[in-house]
C-alpha cells in the first residue's frame, strides 16, 4: 500500500508532501530466514599449495523450509562443500570452506550461498594469508610486523624465553603463557627439538622476537636431535658483529667476569677477555625463572658456551649479551 502525506505550513511552497510506502504480512505467512555463525572465517598462516579447512554452521530460524540451491565462492582459493541443502525450520547444517593458496600473501573472497530467502542470496566472508616457508635469516631482514614462517632448532629453552636457529640465523621467541610457554614448561619442547613457527616479528630494545600474542601456531617438526655446533668467537668480534650471532650459540674462550659470591638472577656483569676490554659485551644472568644459572658459585675466569642476547634502547648494533641461560 502506499500513500501521500502532506504538510502545511506558512512556507512558500506549502503544502510539503513526502510519498510512504510499506507492505504487511499476512496471517499464516510463512518464510526462511537464514543464519550463520561465524558470519566470517580468516585462515591464518597456511603454507602456500597446501589446504586448511574451517566451517560455518547455517541455521533456519524461520517458519518455512530453507532450500540453498548453490554455494559459489568468488576467489578460487576458496572452496566450499557441500553445495545444496534443505533446511527446515531450526534445523542446522554445517559447510566446510577450504583454503589453498597458490602463492604467498593475502587473499579475500565471499562464499555466496543462493538460496529461496527475501534476498534470495546471503554470503560469508573469507580471507586468508598464504606463507612461502622462509628462513630464519629472512624473517630477522623483514619489517617489524611482518607475518614469517621458517624452521629452526631449539638450543635454549627455559621460562619465557626459547633460542633458535638454523643454518642461516638465529631468533628468539618470547612467550610468558599459553600453548607454547606451557609446552616448555613441561619439556614438549626442549632443545633439540626442530619447530616450525608461524607469527609476526618485532623487537624489543634491539632483541628480534616472536613475542607472546605475535606467536600464531608452531608445530615441533622431530626431536632428540643434537645441538648445532657452538661458534668459536671472541667479544671483539661480537662487538664488530653481534647481529651475526644473535640468538645463535657461541663459545668464548677465557672470559674474565668482574664480581663474586654466587651469580644473581636479573644481573648484568662486566666481562673481557684478551680480544677486548672495553666491557661493550656484557654476562647477562636472566631472571630466575629463565636461567638455571643463578645462585651458582661465582666463576671469574669462564668458557662460557650459550647464546646471543641484545639489550639496546639507542643503538640496533649495540649491547650484546652473552645469555647464561
Amino acid at each position: 500500500s502506499s500513500a501521500k502525506i502532506s504538510f502545511a505550513s506558512n512556507a512558500a511552497t506549502s503544502p510539503d508532501s513526502v510519498m510512504v510506502t510499506g507492505s504487511g504480512t499476512p496471517a499464516g505467512f510463512k518464510e526462511p530466514i537464514f543464519t550463520v555463525t561465524p558470519s566470517s572465517l580468516d585462515f591464518k598462516g597456511v603454507l602456500k599449495n597446501q589446504s586448511k579447512t574451517d566451517s560455518v554452521t547455517v541455521k533456519n530460524t524461520g517458519t518455512d523450509s530453507l532450500f540453498i540451491t548453490a554455494i559459489a565462492s568468488t576467489n578460487g582459493v576458496f572452496t566450499v562443500t557441500p553445495t545444496t541443502a534443505r533446511l527446515d525450520t531450526m534445523a542446522t547444517a554445517k559447510f566446510f570452506i577450504m583454503f589453498t593458496p597458490t602463492t604467498g600473501g593475502l587473499a579475500a573472497g565471499s562464499i555466496v550461498f543462493t538460496d529461496n530467502t527475501a534476498k534470495g542470496t546471503d554470503t560469508v566472508k573469507v580471507s586468508g594469508s598464504g606463507l612461502a616457508l622462509g628462513t630464519i635469516k629472512a624473517a630477522r631482514l623483514a619489517a617489524n610486523g611482518t607475518e614469517v614462517l621458517f624452521e629452526g632448532m631449539v638450543t635454549r629453552a627455559k621460562g619465557a624465553f626459547t633460542y633458535m636457529q638454523d643454518t642461516s640465523a638465529g631468533i628468539v621467541v618470547r612467550q610468558t603463557s599459553g600453548a607454547w610457554f606451557d609446552s616448555v614448561t613441561t619439556g614438549g619442547l626442549k632443545g633439540g627439538d626442530k619447530v616450525r613457527v608461524y607469527g609476526k616479528t618485532s623487537e624489543f630494545n634491539s632483541l628480534k622476537q616472536i613475542n607472546t600474542v605475535d606467536l600464531y601456531s608452531f608445530e615441533r617438526i622431530m626431536r632428540s636431535n643434537s645441538l648445532p655446533n657452538a661458534q668459536l668467537v671472541n667479544l671483539k668480534e661480537l662487538v664488530t658483529n653481534g647481529e651475526s650471532y644473535e640468538a645463535e650459540l657461541v663459545k668464548v674462550i677465557s672470559v674474565s667476569i668482574t664480581g663474586s659470591g654466587t651469580f644473581t638472577a636479573a644481573t648484568t656483569y662486566a666481562i673481557t677477555d684478551l680480544s677486548d676490554a672495553s666491557n661493550a659485551v656484557a654476562l647477562r644472568i636472566p631472571n630466575a625463572a629463565d636461567s638455571d644459572v643463578d645462585e651458582m658459585p661465582f666463576i671469574t675466569v669462564a668458557t662460557f658456551t650459550g647464546v646471543v642476547g641484545q639489550f639496546s634502547s639507542s643503538n640496533p648494533v649495540a649491547g650484546y649479551q652473552l645469555m647464561a641461560v
